[in-house]
């Protein structure tokens, strides 16, 4: 998903810290709009760490980005560039009530801890088990050797005018985490 990258901070299972990568250096503090979003969790399920950071991407769906342009030109405003802007954007409004009218999405992938999981494609089970969205099973796949990567990549192309947000791409990651 084209969006904004996110990271989330649990403590105890609970949401403490919600933060953009903003300038690359210092992030945003978005906590009152991140939980403005009904996609992610504000408390874990099941056995999760005592601390625990998850990444991912917070992005609008093409839908509702079709809609907030056409309500910003009926009151005579510019219009977003691009979901991806829309999106970080709403993260950053002042007024949560303005953000959750945003229909954002979140989709996770990641971890900052090494230890939680061995394997990138099992961790996605894991984020699922504690309550996270994570890509659709037919947006992932695990792949064993190049022409598997590349029939994946040529099958998500073929879907890509049919997905409901928009892409970059592809992201290819190695399996095994002690390795990134």
């Amino acid at each position: 998903m084209d969006g904004t990258a996110i990271s989330l901070r649990y403590e105890k299972g609970r949401l403490v810290h919600a933060l953009t990568r903003g300038n690359g250096r210092m992030g945003d503090d978005v906590t009152a709009n991140i939980k403005t979003i009904s996609s992610v969790p504000l408390t874990l399920s099941g056995d999760f760490p005592e601390l625990l950071e998850v990444r991912g991407e917070v992005y609008m769906p093409l839908s509702a980005f079709r809609g907030l342009n056409a309500a910003r030109e009926e009151e005579g405003l510019e219009p977003f560039a691009n979901p991806r802007n829309a999106a970080a954007g709403s993260l950053k409004l002042l007024d949560s009530k303005e953000a959750a009218k945003r229909r954002l999405h979140l989709v996770c992938y990641g971890v900052a801890e090494e230890t939680v999981c061995a394997s990138q494609f099992k961790l996605h089970g894991l984020l699922k088990k504690w309550g996270f969205p994570t890509a659709h099973s037919e947006h992932i796949h695990l792949c064993h050797d190049l022409d598997q990567i590349m029939n994946f990549a040529e099958k998500i192309h073929k879907q890509r005018e049919d997905l409901a947000f928009e892409i970059d791409g592809i992201v290819i990651k190695v399996d095994d985490l002690r390795l990134h």
